[in-house]
């Protein structure tokens, strides 16, 4: 099975997160937000992917093809060095929908033969060590009493830990659902 982790990173297009900046490319790929987008990913995403107990995993990092130069250089340092040119795939393109660019990259890059699973990753989300190994237990396990009819299927975790700030104060929230459930 495969795994194959989707990432969107200062991406101009269409998707579901709303806010003043997706609207604004200028602001979208301004320096200082790219320099903090890196920064979450370094020392959450890619950490959290490097130290996965299971590495057989890929990652798709779909960005703007608006993006400079050296900020191109800047991702290829952090994703390749820390995961390697094998597992990541960093594509550069124009604006449209990510989640049908994401899923025409993923398609193109591995074909459409065999059991995958794609996970929507932010730069700013973090894996427990198991979470590759895990994923891949349930998905096997989902797959095998799924409907004989159905070709695909969709899992959610619903459980983790939010890092909350509000009014100069940071906070935790603690998810509490605990068992996966797919449709």
């Amino acid at each position: 099975m495969q795994i194959v982790f989707q990432m969107r990173y200062s991406y101009v297009g269409q998707s579901g997160w709303k806010s003043a900046v997706k609207a604004d490319p200028g602001l979208l790929l301004a320096k200082d937000r790219l320099d903090h987008r890196r920064y979450m990913a370094e020392k959450v995403a890619v950490v959290s992917l490097k130290a996965q107990e299971d590495p057989d995993f890929k990652l798709v990092v779909l960005s703007a093809d608006a993006m400079r130069e050296a900020e191109r250089v800047r991702m290829k340092e952090l994703f390749y060095d820390n995961l390697g040119e094998d597992r990541v795939a960093l594509r550069f393109e124009p604006p449209g929908s990510a989640s049908q660019t994401l899923v025409s990259i993923t398609k193109a890059l591995y074909g459409r033969r065999g059991l995958r699973t794609q996970v929507v990753l932010d730069d700013d989300d973090a894996l427990s060590t198991d979470d590759v190994g895990r994923l891949r237990k349930e998905a096997r396990m989902a797959w095998r009493i799924r409907p004989s009819d159905e070709d695909y299927m969709f899992l959610s975790f619903p459980r983790g830990i939010s890092l909350v700030i509000e009014d100069q104060t940071a906070g935790f929230t603690i998810e509490t659902f605990r068992l996966p459930i797919w449709s």
